[in-house]
C-alpha cells in the first residue's frame, strides 16, 4: 500500500469546507459543476491515502466528476 504524507491527508476541516461550499441550487449550474469538481477532487485525495474505504472514495471521485462534465455539457445545449 502505498504511503501518505500527514501533508496530504483530508481533514475534518476540508471536508467541511467543501460541504460548506455546496450550491444553494443544483439550477446554478456552473457553481454545482465547480462543487461537483471540488467533490471530486476530495474523493480523489481519500482515494489515494488507501485503506479500506479506497474503491468506494474512487468510485465517488469518479461520479462527481461525470456530474460535473454532465453538467456543463449542458451548458453548450
Amino acid at each position: 500500500m502505498p504511503t501518505v504524507s500527514n501533508a496530504a491527508r483530508v481533514t475534518v476541516a476540508q471536508i467541511a469546507a467543501v460541504s460548506a461550499a455546496m450550491p444553494s441550487s443544483v439550477l446554478d449550474e456552473k457553481a454545482w459543476a465547480g462543487w461537483q469538481d471540488q467533490l471530486a477532487d476530495l474523493w480523489e485525495r481519500i482515494a489515494a491515502e488507501g485503506g479500506p474505504g479506497a474503491k468506494q472514495a474512487a468510485a465517488r471521485a469518479a461520479s462527481a466528476r461525470a456530474e460535473a462534465v454532465r453538467v456543463r455539457a449542458g451548458w453548450s445545449q
